[in-house]
């Protein structure tokens, strides 16, 4: 039989509440597990714990609630939810046990009672709620009002302290946000995703993102452009183009990461100069109704953060990757000081902390694989200075990545981190009239198509193959009979100093096998440039061939389509990794090696893959169906993502 313990439950005496107080003065906080014995109690820990944390702790607040305490205990609810402690650690004296009693006994009664808890902040000062707001807060005090005053008096009273609450309201100056994105869409995407999503959950806040000119294509400023005038409430600001990055022939920049961070370093000046004309010219600082919360700069943009430093402002990066990838950023200098030969040339697997199991050197991102190349130097400088941070937005949700958040977020030496996913653009924003007219061409012929019955194949905004791999890829899917939609790109031609997307195959039969096009007229299409959410979402679409990018991850679980998983550069197959071996299998293995050149996948690693994929019983469709489900909790109210970004508004407010 187990050990019974016989402690003393029940109300605490004045005898025992002076025997855990002077305990406490003794030996100090925490340990609780020795209190009862040092101070002489019948009592368990958690008994003793909570007695001194609700009711003796001297910096324990007493009294009514003062109105800018129930104030701020609406909106951080609205935020948090009924995460007590958090919300009574922003305000000062307040235990977690007073506030959840105050809410559940009296506030939520009184704001239940006007039909208004699901309102914003900014219109309970317009509404009947201020009434609530503005009543005497007191915990022992009657909810009715006393038969011997007078009507009129209560009325004039409430209408005095609404205008005192509305004056002082008035003084606060909301939060303004700036965001940095790299420029390119698969980051300017996420962080306006970021964006909408801040200012659907507070109102206090308001978001400029600063857009920098990088030499590219019209087709890619184009569709910028196009997003800054579909999306409302958000102000783009497009930066001087006045620097061009850094030719790949000279020494320093021989790589695509130190020729985009070298670029980046050298807007600098204009990044700075903008936010100080926003914020910091005697002008705006009078007249602007909000004050700046802070910089949030892409994972790529670490050297702006000397820019917020400068200015006196906290910086927020925003890591649009997953957060493993994060965990191995952040653990990079520390490989890089123990490892002194090429990560490529490695016999052993790497142990990372926001890993459960060891990482092969050949899923590294190829920038990590030789130390003397400048795109391992950057990398290594980007996670040193993740650490400079105030925080780090992470584009995920804990139900994914369980094991990465925990070993981020229980990392003292790290900065906060903040799981917000999944941010999507599942609107497609950035629709020209070229894409809207071609799309729906598509969408007629997958409204003919049985549900689940087609196989989609899409590599991005950047993938494309050679002619060889393409005629692998038709033979590949001839020989599988399922139906398919394949967006097919060629390489771009090579423009120094551009970063270039890959372009429409001008004439199909000469890229492709004779006669596959007719073969396959009545079960397949074939497309250029096709907006990838709209097509995942459509009831017709059961599989995915990918590229494994993380923003093309997240929507496919969002949408529960399966993954055949064919990653082509950067930090994809690190991505594709996690989802066999740390996710336990939520893709199907194509080519998690192939790194492009002479390296072909051939027709039958393409046929058994999709022929896996499309089979009703596979096992990770049933797993990606599940996971879909929680991608979708983890933004509503009281979900891991939700709560996440209630925690990261309450601190953006706090430091500025």
């Amino acid at each position: 039989m187990g050990r019974v313990n016989k402690f003393r439950k029940g109300c605490w005496t004045e005898e025992e509440d002076k025997l855990l107080r002077r305990c406490v003065e003794m030996y100090g906080e925490g340990k609780w597990r020795h209190i009862p014995e040092r101070a002489g109690l019948n009592r368990c820990r958690k008994s003793c714990r909570l007695r001194w944390l609700n009711y003796l702790h001297p910096n324990i607040k007493r009294g009514d609630f003062a109105v800018d305490e129930v104030d701020l205990i609406i909106r951080l609810h609205r935020l948090l939810g009924n995460r007590w402690t958090l919300i009574a650690g922003r305000i000062p004296g307040r235990t977690a046990n007073d506030v959840k009693n105050f809410w559940n006994s009296h506030l939520s009664k009184k704001l239940t009672s006007e039909h208004k808890l699901t309102s914003s902040f900014t219109n309970k000062l317009h509404d009947p709620v201020t009434t609530a707001m503005n009543s005497r807060w007191s915990r022992g005090t009657s909810e009715s009002s006393s038969g011997d005053q007078q009507p009129q008096e209560e009325e004039e009273d409430e209408d005095e302290e609404r205008r005192e609450i509305r004056r002082s309201m008035a003084s606060k100056k909301r939060v303004e946000l700036i965001l940095l994105p790299i420029p390119f869409m698969g980051h300017i995407i996420p962080m306006t995703e970021l964006a909408k999503t801040l200012l659907t959950r507070d109102h206090l806040i308001a978001i400029t993102i600063l857009i920098m000119k990088f030499p590219t294509t019209p087709e890619v400023n184009a569709r910028i452009q196009s997003l800054a005038a579909s999306v409302t409430g958000i102000r783009f600001i497009q930066l001087p183009h006045e620097l061009d990055p850094p030719s790949p022939n000279t020494a320093t920049a021989q790589s695509p990461e130190a020729r985009v961070s070298i670029f980046i370093e050298g807007q600098k000046p204009f990044v700075k100069n903008t936010i100080t004309q926003l914020f910091f010219t005697p002008d705006s600082s009078d007249s602007k109704p909000y004050r700046i919360g802070g910089l949030v700069i892409d994972m790529g943009c670490t050297s702006m953060i000397d820019v917020a430093t400068e200015l006196g402002i906290p910086s927020y990066i925003f890591h649009t990757s997953n957060a493993c990838v994060l965990g191995l950023l952040l653990h990079l200098p520390v490989l890089d000081s123990c490892i002194h030969s090429d990560f490529k040339d490695s016999e052993t697997e790497f142990t990372i902390p926001s890993f459960n199991n060891s990482v092969p050197p050949h899923v590294l991102p190829e920038s990590f694989w030789r130390k003397n190349q400048d795109a391992f130097t950057w990398c290594v400088y980007h996670g040193r200075r993740f650490r400079e941070a105030n925080g780090i937005i992470v584009n995920t949700f804990a139900e994914l990545e369980t094991h990465a958040v925990h070993s981020l977020t229980s990392n003292d030496s790290i900065p906060p981190v903040y799981p917000v996913g999944p941010l999507l653009d599942l609107q497609g924003l950035i629709h020209s009239e070229s894409d809207q007219t071609q799309f729906r061409s598509i969408k007629r012929w997958l409204d003919d198509q049985p549900t689940s019955s087609v196989v989609f194949l899409c590599f991005g905004s950047m993938g494309s193959f050679s002619v060889p791999q393409v005629k692998e890829i038709a033979v590949g899917l001839d020989r599988s009979g399922h139906r398919f939609l394949w967006s097919l790109r060629q390489p771009p031609q090579a423009q120094v100093g551009q970063v270039s997307p890959p372009t429409a195959y001008e004439n199909l039969e000469e890229v492709l096998p004779e006669g596959f096009l007719d073969r396959t007229a009545k079960r397949g299409l074939v497309c250029g440039w096709v907006q990838q959410v709209d097509v995942l979402g459509h009831r017709a679409i059961g599989g995915f061939v990918s590229h494994c990018g993380w923003n093309s991850i997240l929507e496919s679980l969002w949408f529960g389509v399966p993954i055949a998983a064919w990653p082509l550069y950067g930090e994809q197959h690190l991505n594709a990794f996690e989802m066999v071996r740390e996710l336990g299998g939520l893709v199907v293995e194509l080519r998690l090696d192939y790194r492009g050149g002479d390296d072909l996948v051939r027709a039958e690693e393409v046929e058994g893959a999709i022929k896996c994929l499309m089979d009703s019983d596979c096992e990770v469709r049933k797993k990606v169906k599940d996971i879909g489900e929680k991608s979708r909790r983890a933004l509503m109210d009281g979900g891991s993502s939700f709560t996440s970004l209630g925690r990261l508004i309450v601190d953006l407010i706090d430091e500025s």
